[in-house]
């Protein structure tokens, strides 16, 4: 009588609990979406973008090269921001590469959608799974920031998602996704073996589910372990697996408690929808906690008595505490007063240039806007050293003044030439 109830179910009823899994997912995507345009560039993501950008417009930075394990990540960035001119309609290169981390992220998360489907899972475990991915910072901001392991493992699971249908055609597309995955990031080859070893065993042994949901994870952990870029690679795929494993396992818990009683169905099912609904209010929060980070603030540098110009104005050690030179950086570019060409903000996120300019420079644009053109390095340095040169343009008189001004060891050396001021610090000293 059941089934024949089951039957009589319009269609819309009976797609009812696979649309919950839909919104499930879109939850997850508007998570992503706010921690991308929210998160700061990591140093290697910086570089990435910045390859990138060379490689569309030699013009516009410097060449910059990048390992042979990212080198696939930069051509896919410079091929998408080529055919689309990701860069030219955003502000920074930033932007545009988390412009093709989220359509990764949405081919990933579709992808996820067609494996729940082959492997059974119940709509009520894979929404509960998820609901908690939507509100788990680290693995949301692993989705959100370009690398090689986000595409990686994208290509990867698009590739099993194919390969899990039943028709020859879809499998023969999967098999090239597949490879570019391991392409895109080398260190995804190992976790791939292993989940063919995985699949072959649990082949014998009859405990599919179980066997990929436990060996899979223990697997990749130890990857994301690594140093970088390998370790950052492997961040993603870690969040992938372990998703799917969740999927297998609250399955597995789902099903046995259907089994024991009736009624502990609607139980589940409410639990599950008041799970789903305190994530939905999380996410969408205007600020979510843990999606956006912290930023300190950085005191401006104190008025002065006089004209900006004087010889007792402000220096810059009011505001340059001991940080990195990659959060000082980050301050700048993310200023909106700073002026500045792509290259340029690349580089101060990837904490490239001395921070005695930086505190200069943050200074300089708590007073109004500030044009760096470009951030060159000094003829004579070595290729690691910190850029402590700088290209203003537009300066007028008094901010010169005030530029040689500073007190050591933040007082550069100040030439003008047209409409170019170049200000140059020196070499830092051994007590620096």
């Amino acid at each position: 009588m059941a089934r024949v109830g089951a039957r009589r179910l319009s269609p819309a009823v009976r797609g009812l609990p696979f649309g919950l899994v839909v919104a499930g997912t879109a939850l997850v995507g508007v998570a992503t979406a706010l921690a991308a345009v929210r998160l700061p560039a990591t140093p290697g993501e910086a570089r990435l973008a910045e390859a990138a950008v060379a490689a569309v417009g030699p013009a516009r930075a410097a060449p910059v090269t990048v390992g042979l394990d990212q080198l696939a990540a930069r051509v896919q960035l410079s091929t998408y921001a080529e055919l689309t001119g990701a860069f030219p309609r955003h502000v920074t290169a930033l932007a545009g590469a988390r412009e093709l981390a989220l359509l990764a992220c949405a081919s990933l998360l579709l992808a996820l959608l067609a494996l729940v489907r082959s492997l059974g899972v119940r709509p009520p475990a894979a929404l509960l799974v998820l609901s908690v991915l939507a509100v788990c910072p680290p693995a949301v901001a692993a989705l959100a920031r370009f690398g090689p392991g986000l595409l990686g493992v994208t290509w990867l699971t698009v590739g099993a998602a194919l390969l899990a249908r039943l028709r020859p055609g879809l499998r023969m597309i999967g098999l090239p996704a597949v490879v570019v995955g391991v392409v895109s990031a080398p260190v995804l080859a190992v976790p791939l073996l292993v989940i063919a070893a995985a699949l072959l065993v649990a082949e014998r042994v009859q405990r599919g589910p179980l066997l990929l949901a436990v060996a899979v994870p223990v697997s990749v952990a130890p990857l994301a372990l690594l140093m970088p870029p390998a370790g950052g690679s492997a961040v993603p795929a870690l969040v992938v697996v372990t998703v799917l494993g969740a999927f297998v396992l609250v399955d597995d818990v789902v099903t046995r408690l259907v089994r024991r009683s009736p009624r502990i169905r609607g139980r589940v099912l409410g639990g599950v929808g008041v799970v789903a609904a305190v994530a939905a209010v999380l996410v969408l929060l205007p600020v979510p906690s843990g999606l956006s980070r912290a930023r300190p603030v950085v005191p401006a540098a104190p008025g002065p008595a006089g004209p900006l110009g004087s010889a007792t104005g402000p220096d810059a050690r009011a505001i340059a505490p001991a940080a990195e030179s990659s959060l000082l950086g980050a301050l700048l570019a993310d200023n909106p007063n700073l002026r500045a060409p792509d290259g340029v903000r690349v580089l101060l996120r990837t904490g490239a240039a001395d921070d005695r300019p930086l505190a200069v420079l943050i200074s300089l644009a708590a007073r109004g806007p500030v044009t760096v053109a470009d951030l060159p390095p000094v003829p004579g340095d070595d290729p690691g050293v910190l850029r402590r040169r700088a290209v203003l343009v537009g300066i007028d008189a008094p901010a010169r003044e005030w530029l040689a001004a500073q007190r050591p060891p933040y007082q550069p050396t100040v030439s003008t030439t047209g409409d170019e001021t170049v200000v140059t610090w020196p070499v830092p000293g051994p007590g620096a």
